[in-house]
């Protein structure tokens, strides 16, 4: 039995959530648990970009005229819409039996527990066997659930789980997302000129997939129950002290900052 400490939080702001996410992989080395769990809501619409990932095509104007904040991720993979759908991040070092020096091992494991969570509400889901993106620029990929990649999860052949990753020698950060319904005036003019109905298609949502409305909290006890049942000791817990005035100072000085945002490469987190 591995203990499993769970953070629960309100809703917040993106830059606060990914400064928290952060935070935890940071000082997961302190915990005495196996790992953070955490799953978590944004307090509004807001859109979360993977790493790598460019903002050419933003449609800044809509997102200012309709107040949606955007945030660069320290995992990879591809722009998250948050605000009607379920996040949830796992920090850990070598002491999770999560860990494996092969992402494609660690995400495998996740997808292993993460069915048997959605099965839980009425979803069967498949695991997608390898990537389907292809190279190059493709906006109509821009949004994570218009493309799988490995050990990702698929309901009725529609994406409905995605996750990104960022991993050290000894530690490692899992984000996810399970949309719980589809805002699709906000995919569709997110980005200038894109207004292509068929990406729509390839995202499945909890509330296709069980023509009912599950609320967040249920989902997210839910969630961490499905742990409990697979071999982890459930342990409520907060921030330390030493993560709360780490994500506060990241939140600040990091994930508002434009420079992060705009062109990482060139942030210098102690300039």
């Amino acid at each position: 039995m591995y203990d499993l400490r769970v953070v629960t939080l309100p809703p917040v702001d993106i830059f606060t959530n990914m400064a928290i996410d952060e935070a935890l992989l940071l000082c997961c080395n302190d915990t005495i648990t196996n790992g953070t769990l955490r799953v978590y809501a944004a307090n509004k619409h807001s859109l979360s970009i993977g790493y790598f990932q460019s903002i050419a095509g933003l449609d800044f104007d809509y997102m200012k005229r309709n107040d949606i904040d955007y945030v660069r991720r320290i995992t990879g993979g591809r722009a998250v819409l948050h605000g009607d759908e379920m996040t949830f991040s796992f920090a850990a070092d070598t002491r999770s039996p999560f860990y494996h020096p092969s992402i494609t091992k660690i995400t495998a494991a996740f997808a292993d527990i993460i069915r048997k969570f959605l099965a839980k509400i009425g979803i069967d889901t498949d695991i997608a066997p390898a990537s389907n993106i292809k190279r190059g620029s493709d906006s109509k990929r821009f949004h994570c659930f218009s493309a799988s990649t490995r050990n990702e999860l698929l309901a009725g052949g529609r994406k409905i789980v995605g996750y990104a990753l960022k991993k050290s020698k000894d530690s490692f950060l899992l984000q996810g997302s399970i949309p719980i319904k589809i805002n699709k005036e906000i995919y569709l003019n997110i980005m200038k000129g894109y207004k292509d109905m068929s990406a729509l298609d390839k995202i499945a949502c909890v509330r296709d997939c069980t023509g009912e409305d599950i609320g967040f909290e249920d989902m997210r006890k839910l969630f961490a129950r499905t742990f409990a049942e697979n071999g982890y000791n459930i342990v409520s817990g907060g921030l330390s002290e030493k993560e709360l005035a780490l994500y506060d100072k990241l939140a600040a000085k990091k994930y508002r900052s434009a420079l992060w945002n705009n062109d990482p490469g060139r942030y210098n987190a102690d300039g």
